[in-house]
């Protein structure tokens, strides 16, 4: 279930605003979270959520799952921390974002569709060796064939609190 109210965005600002609560992946819990989106933009459109803070200033995070609703969880929580987030779907738009931005984590589904995080993993070690990567995963186990490539891991479903508490450390490293 979602409850959503609408939120006051000013005057001319061409902006709707809605404050929405939505049950976290781990029990009922409500998560309020505020999202902002432009004229013309529905609830159901990739829309970017928008922050007040320069994304220059704020650390980023590069959130890489083919579930669109993992990647928006993951964006719209770790923005309301402070933290500017690129998403991809794919490696190949991985690699991209990768490239185009200095990165303070990597989180990094496992499974890519039919592709694996670990190749991903192992191109940002030689390009970027010091970004922290933390692979997200819904796998009980983890093969020995990725065991070591990651800093951290975040098993699905995962809590807000375990989400933002590993992004966190891994950033001030």
């Amino acid at each position: 279930m979602r409850q959503a109210r609408r939120l006051n965005s000013g005057v001319g600002s061409g902006r709707s605003c809605c404050a929405a609560s939505s049950p976290r992946s781990t029990g009922g819990h409500l998560s309020p979270v505020s999202v902002c989106m432009a004229k013309g933009e529905t609830a159901g459109s990739p829309a970017e959520i928008r922050s007040t803070f320069p994304a220059v200033d704020r650390p980023a995070v590069l959130v890489v799952d083919d579930e669109p609703s993992i990647r928006l969880l993951c964006r719209i929580n770790l923005e309301l921390e402070g933290f500017d987030v690129l998403e991809a779907g794919t490696l190949a738009e991985a690699r991209a974002a990768a490239a185009s931005r200095d990165l303070s984590v990597v989180l990094l589904d496992l499974r890519i569709g039919n592709e694996t995080g670990s190749d991903l993993v192992r191109e940002l070690h030689e390009r970027k060796p010091r970004v922290p990567v933390a692979f997200v995963t819904g796998s009980a186990e983890i093969g020995p064939n990725v065991d070591g490539l990651a800093d951290a891991y975040l098993r699905k479903p995962f809590t807000i609190d375990a989400l933002l508490s590993t992004v966190k450390r891994l950033a001030a490293r």
